[in-house]
């Protein structure tokens, strides 16, 4: 009869951290088929990827041309008022004055340069936000793109990490517990 020897605090500790990473590869794996299965309900064909891509889209060019709309109108809007503060700026920088008689030049009235940094922020806005729908727009066609890939892999029957382009998860983090614990372990005695 062998008995055991009692595992050390080392390998006590490295048997509960396999046992975690089990347990974490076991729930992405679940999430995955989860998602797998989502993905097979949801879409019966590779065509309707596309359509349902462009009607997410579809939304966010409509607030392209929107914001192209408004960026028309705001530049169209500053120029104007670029042209009126002229008429303020040139009337401070005409030659000295003739002595004895000082002209003060008009001040830009406040409302105006109020008016005129509003516009000039609201355009910075607005490009910030084009700028996103753009990005929005590129992250939509990625996703849909992974998605289809992934439906291609599952319907031609791949392994389900393998149709994701990954190795599958479960198998790449099992690794076989008892070579690994038989290599921690000193040689076992023999009772008499």
């Amino acid at each position: 009869m062998r008995i055991e020897p009692s595992l050390t605090p080392d390998q006590v500790k490295a048997k509960a951290d396999e046992v975690e990473r089990r347990k974490e590869s076991d729930k992405v794996a679940n999430e995955q088929k989860r998602k797998d299965l989502a993905l097979l309900a949801t879409f019966s064909s590779e065509g309707e990827f596309d359509t349902v891509r462009d009607r997410n889209i579809d939304p966010l060019k409509n607030r392209i041309q929107s914001s192209n709309d408004r960026l028309t109108a705001i530049d169209k809007r500053l120029k104007e008022l670029d042209d009126e503060m002229e008429f303020y700026k040139s009337g401070k920088s005409k030659g000295k004055p003739k002595e004895g008689k000082e002209k003060a030049a008009p001040e830009a009235p406040p409302m105006l340069v109020a008016e005129l940094q509003r516009l000039k922020h609201e355009r910075e806005t607005v490009t910030k936000n084009l700028v996103g729908y753009d990005k929005e727009i590129a992250a939509l066609k990625s996703k849909f793109d992974i998605d289809k890939k992934r439906w291609i892999a599952l319907k031609s029957g791949a392994p389900s990490g393998e149709a994701a382009g990954q190795p599958a998860p479960a198998a790449e983090a099992k690794p076989e517990p008892k070579t690994a614990a038989k290599a921690e372990r000193p040689p076992a005695r023999k009772v008499n």
